[in-house]
């Protein structure tokens, strides 16, 4: 029979599965950034008429039409700033895939991981830019805890124990 204890990384270890949380947190912020990915595909395809209503919409780019408008933007500036952001969850959805597999395989890890949180923690960081560019601060502490959390994310991967799977 299998001692499952032992094979997770043993009994009494500090360090008793770590790499599982390590890893279901870089699988959670994959599985984040492709939901919110796909919210904001369907909330741009709604709004360009192509599909019909549905209501798993993100309903971000009339948040950000009523932003920038403000300032008589441009909707050249709102496609920009829009398409610029579902691209940056795409790529970090695609990153924090990718890290997920390189933890796993215990393979170049590092380069994905940071990369991943790299790229990710500079959309929350954009937006609180662009928050504070066209003086609107209704969703900067939401931008700022997402920044937080994944900073403390990171900050965990680099200062737990670096556990290898069993």
């Amino acid at each position: 029979m299998i001692d499952f204890m032992n094979y997770v990384g043993g009994k009494d270890k500090k360090t008793f599965g770590l790499y599982y949380i390590k890893l279901g947190i870089l699988l959670f912020y994959a599985l984040w950034f492709l939901i919110a990915c796909v919210t904001n595909v369907i909330n741009l395809l709604n709004a360009l008429d192509i599909i019909n209503a549905w209501k798993f919409n993100s309903g971000n780019l009339l948040a950000l039409k009523n932003l920038i408008f403000k300032f008589d933007a441009s909707y050249l500036l709102l496609g920009l700033l829009f398409i610029s952001g579902v691209f940056v969850q795409a790529f970090s959805s695609m990153l924090f895939f990718l890290a997920s597999f390189a933890f796993w395989r215990e393979r170049n890890k590092w380069k994905l991981i940071n990369l991943a949180f790299a790229i990710s923690m500079m959309l929350w960081a954009a937006f609180v830019i662009i928050e504070e560019i066209f003086i609107d601060y209704s969703y900067e502490p939401t931008h700022l805890r997402l920044l937080a959390l994944e900073l403390v994310s990171l900050l965990a991967f680099h200062l737990l124990a670096d556990e290898t799977k069993k």
